[in-house]
């Protein structure tokens, strides 16, 4: 069957066809409307590095043990990373009401990157801005047991001063798009199952018309 017969018969079952193409947009567009959009807030951490400190008088000065490692501050956020992607820290998170499914990637620089997703915008907000103050208080901790005096210690600080936060609509106008095409694929398939059904009575018709029954079959319809 070609493009232009296919059309043809979408036209003569429109009846069939219309209703489903309609309902298939109201469905997607109650999907859409009906699902919860999902938030996701953003904020960089930068890893700073300790200060240097000079001896004026000869004397042994305490040194950061972290730092002496080669690219020691990637190395120090990477620590906090762990830390903070741990399933303590996480249902801490949850028991305060914020979003437990944040994500941090292991840093390849010294710049933390964090990231949490939620159905409210205030709580995806509100959780980036207590996993900054989580990766502050982590960091100190590592280094403290570390045993690094407070005066060499890495600090951390906001990249950006203001959360960013966006909306991702991406799975609701997929799902949407799924109902959508579901109904246009059941509306045409209809059609030409109308069209099949329509075809075999015509069928069955001019059979019936060509080929004349017996005198036997005569006299039992008689009856």
């Amino acid at each position: 069957m070609d493009l232009l017969s296919a059309l043809e018969v979408l036209w003569r079952r429109k009846w069939v066809v219309l209703p489903l193409f309609g309902l298939s947009i109201i469905l997607g567009a109650l999907v859409i409307i009906g699902l919860k959009p999902d938030y996701v807030a953003s904020g960089d951490m930068v890893v700073l590095s300790p200060n240097t400190v000079t001896d004026t008088n000869n004397k042994e000065i305490p040194q950061n043990p972290l730092s002496g490692f080669t690219d020691s501050s990637r190395l120090t956020a990477g620590i906090v990373v762990t830390r903070l992607n741990s399933n303590q820290v996480r249902q801490e998170f949850q028991n305060k009401g914020l979003a437990s499914n944040y994500t941090i990637p292991q840093p390849t620089d010294p710049i933390i990157t964090l990231s949490a997703k939620s159905s409210s915008a205030d709580v995806a907000k509100n959780t980036v801005a207590a996993l900054q103050k989580e990766t502050q208080r982590q960091l100190n901790d590592v280094q403290a047991s570390a045993g690094a005096p407070e005066i060499q210690r890495y600090g951390a600080k906001p990249a950006v001063a203001e959360i960013q936060v966006s909306q991702k609509s991406t799975a609701k106008t997929r799902v949407g798009i799924g109902v959508f095409a579901l109904g246009i694929t059941a509306a045409i398939g209809a059609a030409f199952l109308a069209e099949g059904i329509a075809v075999a009575k015509r069928r069955r018709k001019q059979l019936n018309i060509l080929v004349p029954l017996s005198d036997e079959e005569l006299a039992d319809a008689n009856h």
